[in-house]
Parts: structure tokens; sequence; C-alpha cells
């Protein structure tokens, strides 16, 4: 997600409760005013009235904001006759947009001169999607999370579900889309809806069946239990859970294929366990104190820079995988690399303009390994 739709969905938090907002410089937003004519600005200051229409008809509840660069400005919503107010600006060219759930979002610049301003914006009609999710007894689900991905797997809204079960994502072309959800406690629930045309609303149903669940509790070398530690697995539904006093954990929403289980605590290294059983209990995770690697590097000739990489081969993914990367810019004489797993690795480093180089290391807990004097020679 970019700054510019993290901007956006400010904008619509802060219409949506109501509350004005300047990054600039905070201050309570102004009412609404009544229709009429537009507000008179302040010597030296401007503002600004936006028009909001779709097909020649005004559009209330629009959501409307001014920004400049990534910094928002002013916003507002437009009442019954398609109108707001936006009032005390500063004179300069910013940034408008203006959008509804039902129809597609516009943007452009707009220049502020001292004075009030009038400027209409017309909204072309975009499709809706309404989802209800519901549980295996077909009963609403709170709280469940509503991904509609386009083709190519293009993300094009997401919502949460109230207490009836319903949320709905807007801003919508029509065309063919996959609904994705899921709450973290059932198995995650897909379905394919297609949108007709623009200016419609479209409902669909998915129904999460009752996921599987996986416990078991995490401690230290010594067997003692490891309070706070994170939890989360490699199924796409599950949840990252935090290990209770007693070091005790449960993943649910879990399906029934076997997932990789991964647990992190402060002052610990990573510990992860693979093709686990869902519907397993009394797992024990037990990590170990970090350990770490350092080394002296010696390039044939210069380079930006240079990626210092701790790897190991992975049977389960029939590939290559880094427990950690870390990018000296520019290169330095002395690396290390800290944090990691107990185990057997390998030790790769990568400079621009060099082969890359690898060297075979064996890492223990809270001990640090030295891999000795390493040279990078010149690719031709």
């Amino acid at each position: 997600m970019n700054r510019r739709s993290i901007l956006w969905g400010v904008v619509a938090a802060v219409v949506a409760v109501g509350v004005g907002l300047s990054l600039r410089a905070p201050r309570e937003a102004a009412p609404l005013p009544p229709r009429g004519p537009a507000p008179v600005a302040p010597p030296s200051r401007a503002a600004l009235v936006v028009t909001v229409t779709s097909a020649g008809a005004p559009v209330a509840r629009a959501k409307v904001a001014l920004a400049f660069g990534d910094d928002l400005v002013a916003s507002g919503e437009s009442d019954e006759a398609g109108e707001v107010s936006l009032g005390d600006l500063a004179p300069g060219r910013l940034r408008l947009i203006v959008g509804h759930s039902r129809h597609m979002r516009q943007e452009r610049q707009v220049d502020l001169p001292v004075g009030s301003t009038r400027v209409s914006v017309e909204l072309p009609a975009a499709a809706a999607l309404v989802t209800r999710v519901e549980d295996p007894l077909g009963r609403p689900l709170p709280g469940a999370t509503v991904r509609v991905v386009a083709a190519g797997e293009r993300e094009r809204g997401r919502c949460e579900t109230p207490p009836d079960g319903r949320c709905e994502v807007g801003e919508l072309e029509p065309g063919a889309y996959v609904v994705h959800a899921f709450t973290g406690r059932h198995r995650p629930g897909r379905g394919e809806v297609r949108l007709e045309a623009a200016g419609t609303l479209t409902e669909h149903t998915v129904r999460l069946e009752a996921g599987r669940v996986l416990s078991g509790r995490v401690v230290d070398e010594t067997g003692a239990v490891v309070p706070g530690a994170r939890v989360g697995s490699s199924d796409e539904g599950g949840a990252i859970v935090t290990a209770d006093e007693q070091g005790r954990f449960e993943l649910t929403g879990l399906g029934d294929a076997p997932v990789n289980v991964f647990a992190t605590a402060e002052g610990f290294a990573p510990r992860h366990l693979r093709a686990l059983r869902p519907g397993s209990a009394n797992v024990e995770l037990r990590l170990q104190k970090p350990a770490s690697v350092e080394a002296r590097v010696t390039l044939a000739s210069e380079a930006k820079s240079l990626m210092v990489s701790v790897c190991e081969y992975d049977s389960h993914f029939s590939q290559e995988v880094c427990v950690a990367r870390r990018l000296y810019e520019p290169p330095e004489g002395e690396v290390v690399v800290e944090g990691l797993p107990s185990g057997t690795y390998e030790l790769v480093l990568e400079a621009s303009g060099h082969h890359q180089e690898r060297v075979r290391i064996q890492l223990s807990p809270d001990r640090r390994t030295d891999a000795g004097e390493l040279s990078l020679r010149a690719a031709r």
C-alpha cells in the first residue's frame, strides 16, 4: 500500500467520525455551513466550495479532501445538495480528492487564490459489493476481514464485518472478482462473484467452516516457560498469537494441511518447526539464545554495497531460504550478523562486479562464530 492509499484511508476514517484533521496545524474542524453563498475567506486566506454530482444529480455523503503532497490539509463530507465547504486555507496549489463508495474516485489539482473559489466534480458511477460472512450455522460473523481481489491477484478493497456480518467494498469496476474472508478462528473462505454494471450493488455470502486448532507452549533451553512469545503459522488464514503467562499458545482457524509454525521472543533466536499437523496438542517450541557470525571481507575492486546472507536449503520448500540478510553500504572490512538460530548454514557474500563467495558455518546458541577472512574475486 502506497502513501497515497494510506492518506485516503486516513481521510475516510476522519470523515466517518466527523472530525477534521490537519497534519500541518491540528485544529477543530468547522461545522458544514448551511446551503447558500460561498464562505467569506479571511484576509490573505482561501476558501473552497466543492459541488459533487453524478450524471448531473447531487451526491450526498461524498468524502472530500485537500492534500499538499501526502499531507492532509482539510476534509469534509458533502451535504444533501452535494456541497461541502472548506475554509481558512492557505492559498496555493493543492490536490483535491473526491470519493464515494458507489462512485469512482476522482483527483485533480486546484489552484486556490485569496478569497472564495467554487469547483464542481463529476463522479462516474461505480459498482459496489456487499459481503455477508456467516459461521457454519449460517449466523452472521462480526470481526471478519473481507478482501476483494481482481484478476491478477490485485486487491481492490477490504472491509471488516460489523455485528450484522455485512460489509461493503465500493469504487469497483464491473468484472470478475474473488472474495476472501477470514477471522483467524475459522478456515478461510473464498468465493467468486461478477459485478455486471456500474451503478449496481451486488450482495454475496461467504460461509466459513470451523477451523482446526494447534496448541502447545513456548519454553527456553532449560524448560522454563517464555511468556509473551509471538507464535504464528504458514496457514493463509492463521493469526499471530501471544503466549500467555504459562507460555501456552493456541493457533485456531487452521485447515487440514501441515503447517510451519514459528515463534519469536526478545532475547532469543527465532524458532521454526515444519510440517506440523493441525489438531496437534502439546507442541513444544524450545527457544535458544541467539547465535552470531563475524568475518573479515576483502573485495578485489570497489563496489557500492555488500550483501551478507545466512542461508540453508529447505527441503520442505525445495529451495534455499535465508534466515538473515544484512546490507553494508558501502562495504565494510568486518561484518557481523546477529540474532541467528543455531544450526548449519552457508554464509553468502555478494557484491556487484564480484563472484559470489560461500562458506559453510556452524552456529551455536549464545556464541559468535568466526568465519575467518573471505575474499571476493573480481568478475570478468
